[in-house]
């Protein structure tokens, strides 16, 4: 695996990881999480 392959493996995991977080978080976008977060 070329170190492309791995930067763009990486990247894939890491929006996927974030974007199933927001998900259970029930919102749409980070600035929404830091909202919710902040008026709890």
């Amino acid at each position: 695996m070329t170190e492309q392959h791995v930067k763009a493996n990486s990247s894939w995991t890491f929006h996927n990881r974030l974007k199933n977080i927001l998900e259970k978080l029930g919102v749409q976008n980070c600035p929404e999480a830091v909202m919710e977060y902040l008026q709890k």
